[in-house]
C-alpha cells in the first residue's frame, strides 16, 4: 500500500453471515404473491393487490438515474412504489454501476 493508511470499519456481533448487511431490498413479483394467495384458499387477501398497499406504505423508492436505467436496462413500475418522505424504509439504486455489468 506504499505506506498509505486505510481505515477498516468493523463491528462485533453474535452470528455469522446473517449479520452481514448487503443493503439489498427484494420483494416478490405479482405472480408470486397471486400464487401465494391461491394457497390460502377462497377469500385470501395475500395476493398482490392485497399486500401492495402495505408495501407502498412501508417503503420510499428512489428510482435510478436516467443514465443508470439506460446503461443497465433497469425498469420499474412507479405505481408499485411510494415516494412519501415519511416512509421508514428507503429502497434505491446506488449512484454507480460496475462497468463490466453493463451492456
Amino acid at each position: 500500500m506504499n505506506n498509505r493508511r486505510q481505515p477498516v470499519l468493523i463491528g462485533c456481533a453474535v452470528g455469522g453471515s446473517s449479520t452481514v448487511n448487503g443493503m439489498v431490498f427484494v420483494r416478490g413479483t405479482k405472480p408470486e404473491y397471486d400464487g401465494w394467495s391461491e394457497l390460502g384458499g377462497p377469500g385470501s387477501t395475500w395476493n398482490w393487490d392485497g399486500v401492495l398497499p402495505y408495501f407502498r406504505k412501508a417503503t420510499h423508492f428512489n428510482p435510478p438515474t436516467e443514465e443508470m436505467a439506460r446503461n443497465f436496462n433497469i425498469t420499474w413500475n412507479p405505481n408499485s412504489w411510494n415516494s412519501d418522505e415519511g416512509s421508514k424504509l428507503y429502497a434505491s439504486f446506488p449512484e454507480y454501476g460496475i462497468p463490466s455489468n453493463s451492456k
